[in-house]
């Protein structure tokens, strides 16, 4: 069975729009993407090199993220290189090195302990490729099939998308969903996040994707 992200329940032990950091709340705003687009071109029946992906940080900007975690404090966001094999490209010419395939933005919030250890969370966005649209859903229902055994579907619906599905997870606590969204497919990844898991999965990463998907 298909699970949907968007409009799930949030369970009582946080209010219906808050997130819990130990005994804190955190507010959790909705997605509001600026009014701009990501140009992405490309060519019939061909991946884009990654040489020529757009910069993962322009996907999701610092005052996107403040509308999503208003309480925030943000670092400077940082930008990661992506290396892309043969058996990962999305089709002919995808191969190779994008210098900013991934951004990465540290995010402070309140919690109890006090401790930075506890309030830094971590978020990313990751291209996985770009392409003919085509090439990127075939690219991605193979990879959607690698990461599910054959009696599950771990697809999630969120508006904005063309497809999602949760990655690389332990049944209590999904932290990463890939997407795709016309030309491109992307991964959005808490990594250590100390925000209530069941808010993290319910309204911040899908926040942040309809966020990115709003760009293409």
């Amino acid at each position: 069975m298909r699970r949907r992200f968007a409009g799930a329940v949030v369970l009582a032990v946080c209010a219906a729009l808050t997130a819990c950091a130990g005994d804190k709340e955190i507010s959790v705003g909705e997605a509001r993407p600026e009014a701009r687009k990501v140009g992405i071109a490309w060519k019939p029946r061909q991946a884009v090199n990654p040489a020529q992906w757009p910069n993962a940080c322009d996907l999701v900007s610092s005052k996107e993220i403040k509308a999503i975690l208003p309480q925030g404090k943000l670092g400077q966001p940082w930008s990661q290189r992506v290396v892309v094999e043969p058996s990962d490209s999305v089709g002919p010419g995808g191969t190779g090195r994008a210098a900013n395939g991934q951004c990465t933005y540290m995010v402070e919030l309140s919690h109890r302990s006090g401790k930075a250890m506890y309030r830094v969370n971590q978020l990313s966005i990751r291209i996985e490729g770009v392409g003919d649209p085509a090439l990127v859903t075939k690219f991605f229902a193979r990879t959607k099939k690698n990461e599910q055994s054959p009696e599950e579907d771990n697809g999630v619906d969120i508006p904005g998308t063309d497809a999602c599905f949760v990655h690389d997870t332990s049944k209590l606590e999904p932290r990463s969903v890939v997407c795709r969204r016309g030309p491109l497919m992307f991964t959005v990844s808490t990594g250590t996040w100390n925000v209530d898991t069941v808010v993290t999965q319910t309204r911040i990463i899908p926040a942040v994707i309809q966020t990115v998907a709003a760009k293409v």
